[in-house]
């Protein structure tokens, strides 16, 4: 009796690959170089960009004209700070009432700082552009020394500036209520002139100083204040 077995099976032959065409491999090996290279550039560019590139100046020297602006301290102080602000900002305020009166005791008065303001009001604030008119107004009428009271008044009172305020504040001041009142149906050309040179330097909130020119953003307080100086 025959054992059983399996029936075997033909063992299939592997087929030899056909031969490789000489110039497709060309091709192929020319579009890796190709892309080897371009990346290689791509690399060199990018860091001849990043070595030729000027840096970016954290803190430009601007022209800042004083023009019609209030001022206090004297002309010849080698330092001339201009701020720009905002009679509703809460930082404004801070400086103006609790940082101001050291600054000017140790650097307005004693002639080496001249400070100078400029109206900034912001959109956001639904006073400050009449608060800035105000107080563009009690300047023309009573000069720098009555608007730096109408300022400490204004900033006094950031809930309560309303034209019948405004108007009040001006009266008890002293200033002609007519002709505060007259001045505030002008058109606010003094306002409107700071606040496009503000955009122009590069404001964008306040408080804002300007320090020789050189731009300083946000809230300093009289120590900060003096270690711009240096």
């Amino acid at each position: 009796m025959q054992p059983k077995s399996s029936p075997v099976k033909p063992v299939k032959l592997a087929q030899k690959a056909p031969a490789p065409d000489p110039k497709e491999e060309f091709r192929e090996n020319a579009i890796a170089v190709g892309i080897v290279l371009l990346i290689v550039a791509g690399g060199l560019w990018w860091i001849f960009v990043r070595m030729t590139a000027p840096a970016p100046e954290e803190s430009a020297v601007v022209q800042m004209p004083i023009g019609a602006s209030p001022v206090m301290g004297s002309d010849t102080a080698p330092m001339t700070v201009v701020v720009f602000s905002d009679f509703e900002c809460p930082f404004c305020a801070e400086f103006a009432l609790e940082e101001m009166p050291e600054i000017k005791e140790r650097f307005i008065d004693t002639g080496q700082v001249r400070l100078a303001f400029k109206h900034f009001p912001l959109e956001s604030h639904a006073r400050a552009a009449e608060a800035a008119q105000a107080a563009a107004c009690v300047q023309e009428i009573g000069g720098d020394d009555a608007f730096w009271e109408y300022h400490d008044t204004l900033f006094e009172n950031p809930k309560a500036l309303s034209d019948e305020d405004l108007l009040r504040y001006a009266t008890d001041m002293g200033i002609e209520g007519a002709e505060f009142s007259e001045c505030m149906q002008r058109e606010p050309v003094q306002v409107n002139a700071e606040w496009f040179l503000g955009k122009e330097a590069g404001v964008v909130g306040t408080p804002t100083f300007f320090f020789n020119g050189r731009k300083v953003i946000g809230f300093l307080s009289a120590e900060e204040f003096a270690a711009q100086l240096e």
